[in-house]
């Protein structure tokens, strides 16, 4: 005897095959269910609501779902099944978040810092940048004159071409000398700085 399946079954057939149409039904009817487990999921974990929107985490949850063809897997006879199924989706990754947020060393919440609060930036230690400051760019920039200035019109050219980055073996091939006469000279103008 062959069993008939359900039109939830079928939908859910259809999402599996990745059927768009089945998929817009499904976060229709589960969708809001699924935003009211994360929603007074979050709301127990106020500092983890900073960093965490909702709509955010349901997403990743269908994503998930989506991504490891849980549909075509895993068997869910009756709605209430994929509703239990999509709750505790969303209770896992919830739990992931905070265990990453809120428990997680490296990322912890207690340790950010408005930067807007008064004396943010100033408490927080001032923006720090790996970009070189404007008095080290001007120091630089003079530095690198007068390394131009000591060589000769040939080795300026082979040191200038060096300062936009080029490579060996095209500096020789454009001043038409030798890779070792290349390093030499570049050797040269570093022992001068």
């Amino acid at each position: 005897m062959v069993c008939a399946k359900s039109p939830f079954q079928l939908l859910l057939q259809q999402a599996a095959q990745g059927v768009s149409r089945a998929w817009a039904i499904l976060d229709e009817r589960f969708g809001p269910d699924l935003l009211a487990a994360l929603s007074r999921r979050l709301k127990k974990l106020p500092r983890l609501c900073r960093v965490c929107q909702v709509d955010d985490v349901a997403q990743e949850v269908w994503l998930s779902l989506f991504q490891k063809k849980t549909l075509g897997k895993k068997r869910f006879d009756t709605p209430e099944a994929l509703t239990a199924y999509l709750a505790r989706a969303g209770r896992n990754r919830v739990f992931n978040l905070a265990w990453r947020y809120l428990g997680a060393r490296r990322r912890k919440i207690a340790r950010e810092q408005s930067l807007d609060a008064p004396g943010g930036i100033e408490e927080a230690g001032g923006c720090v940048s790996n970009a070189p400051g404007p008095e080290r760019v001007a120091a630089a920039k003079e530095e690198w004159e007068q390394v131009l200035d000591r060589q000769s019109e040939a080795h300026r050219r082979v040191v200038e071409l060096r300062g936009q980055e080029w490579t060996i073996p095209a500096i020789t091939e454009e001043v038409g000398m030798s890779g070792s006469s290349v390093n030499r000279i570049l050797a040269a103008a570093r022992a001068e700085q």
